[in-house]
């Protein structure tokens, strides 16, 4: 090919190709920030989540029922108590944790705890493109165990 002056094109296809590719790596590591941003943030509520659950598992530890029955099983009025009081404390450190509401706390048998924690993720760039807030959640369950005395 020839431009106008008679002399060969060369060079306007790298120039095509780096005027559309630079852009897409531009846009490819914003949206790997924001995204990277909501991974970190989802790993430490499933931390935050554990340690409420755990707590939430000793702090309703029914010794009563254990001492009567020798049957483990978790208070549930105690075990929601230290499971917002943990959430609660968690909060002073993490702007982006939400409180826990009692439908946040699910208990299957007499001796098993689940606590999912909830947050929203500010993004940082994703703003531009109308994403302004992640929801990001994570699920914890502990388990009290029976052990006999002999």
């Amino acid at each position: 090919m020839y431009n106008t002056r008679g002399r060969p094109r060369r060079g306007s296809i790298t120039l095509l190709f780096l005027g559309l590719i630079i852009p897409f790596f531009f846009a490819m590591g914003i949206l790997v920030f924001d995204l990277g941003l909501a991974t970190f943030i989802k790993n430490d509520l499933y931390n935050v989540a554990n340690a409420a659950a755990v707590s939430g598992a000793k702090g309703g530890f029914d010794e009563d029922a254990f001492m009567n029955s020798g049957v483990t099983s978790i208070s549930k009025i105690k075990a929601i108590a230290a499971v917002k009081a943990n959430i609660e404390a968690n909060k002073q450190t993490r702007p982006w944790l939400q409180s826990c509401n009692d439908s946040d706390i699910t208990f299957s048998g007499n001796n098993s705890i689940t606590v999912k924690a909830n947050g929203k993720v500010n993004t940082l760039f994703l703003k531009l493109a109308g994403y302004p807030v992640f929801d990001v959640s994570a699920d914890a369950t502990a388990t009290t165990k029976q052990k006999r005395l002999r």
